[in-house]
């Protein structure tokens, strides 16, 4: 289980590293913004890191090594838009529609809320 923590810590640290400097890198002014671009590009990371773990059929245990470091960790720490899509994903290729319809809605709407009643309760701390 210690092993497990210190892949995600580790792959999370990186990642938090990388999305900050790529919000220093990424131009300001660009019509999209630093974050459409580093969403865009952690959910490319993503399906890339699944697509060659599970293409390349390694040793179960490294198989899990690499998806704690690499995904939970790494593109976690980058940007948890990558892991939304992905299991969004999986719900479509699962056929289960609905549940990828009710997943993509409720996560939007209850985040856009939850922000919205932190900055509000932020003002009475």
């Amino acid at each position: 289980m210690i092993k497990q923590i210190i892949l995600v810590a580790l792959g999370g640290a990186l990642g938090a590293v990388a999305r900050y400097c790529c919000t220093i890198w990424l131009p300001k002014s660009a019509a999209l913004g630093s974050v459409f671009w580093v969403n865009a590009f952690g959910c490319l990371l993503i399906g890339l890191i699944m697509g060659l773990i599970t293409k390349n059929v390694v040793h179960e245990q490294w198989q899990l090594s690499l998806k704690l470091l690499l995904v939970t960790g790494f593109c976690g720490g980058f940007t948890t838009f990558s892991t939304f899509t992905y299991e969004g994903l999986q719900f479509l290729q699962e056929q289960r529609y609905f549940s990828f319809l009710w997943f993509s809605f409720a996560s939007l709407i209850t985040g856009f809320i939850a922000t919205v009643v932190g900055i509000y309760v932020s003002k009475f701390l």
